[in-house]
This record gives structure tokens, sequence and C-alpha cells, in this order.
């Protein structure tokens, strides 16, 4: 099980085969996370996360973009190269200002 140390405000775990965001502790002031090339297919436990402004899930199976409303200091989201088909739960977040969605197989992009 990885975790953080509890100050550390940025954590890269880029490729490291992690299948379950919940095998990870995440420390609740963590502001940058890394999690690009795992083999990650729900996005969840993020929801204590209150100061989180970057957030990079690229390269994973994430199939929905569930869980992540309550994220609402996230300023950019990488969904990039995953098994996305519709988006769905970002209306909440009013600070983001990046939002990489490509090289999924996004059928429509509608506003909720």
């Amino acid at each position: 099980m990885a975790s953080t140390a509890p100050g550390s405000r940025e954590l890269s775990l880029m490729d490291k085969q992690i299948r379950n965001l919940l095998e990870i502790c995440l420390h609740s002031h963590l502001y940058s996370i890394n999690l690009h090339c795992n083999h990650i297919s729900k996005i969840e436990g993020l929801g204590h996360l209150c100061y989180l402004q970057h957030l990079d899930l690229s390269s994973n199976l994430i199939t929905k973009t569930e869980g992540l409303d309550s994220l609402t200091c996230l300023q950019s989201l990488n969904l990039s190269c995953n098994k996305l088909t519709w988006v769905e739960g970002l209306g909440k977040l009013f600070n983001l200002k990046k939002l990489n969605l490509s090289y999924n197989s996004i059928q429509d992009l509608t506003s909720e």
C-alpha cells in the first residue's frame, strides 16, 4: 500500500501498476497527484482532498468521470488515454482551467 508523508504536498506514482485508488493513503493536504500510466478503472476515495488542484489520471482504464464532484479546488484534470465514452459530474468543478480528455472514445459532451 502506498502512502504520502504528512508534510508532502505533491505525489507522483506514475507507472506503479496501481489498480485501485483505495490502495493509496492520500494525505488531505495534497495539492498535486500524478497517477499516470497505472491500471486504475474507477475514480474513488478522493472526496477528502479539499486542497487538490492538479490531478493526472491519464493512461489508465477509467470508464466514468464519477467521484470528482467534491474536488472544488481542482484547476487541472488530465483524463487522456482512458476508456471514457461519456463525461458527466464535472459541473461543480468551478475552478477547473485545464481539462484533457484526448484519446478517449467520448460520444457526447452535452452539459449537465
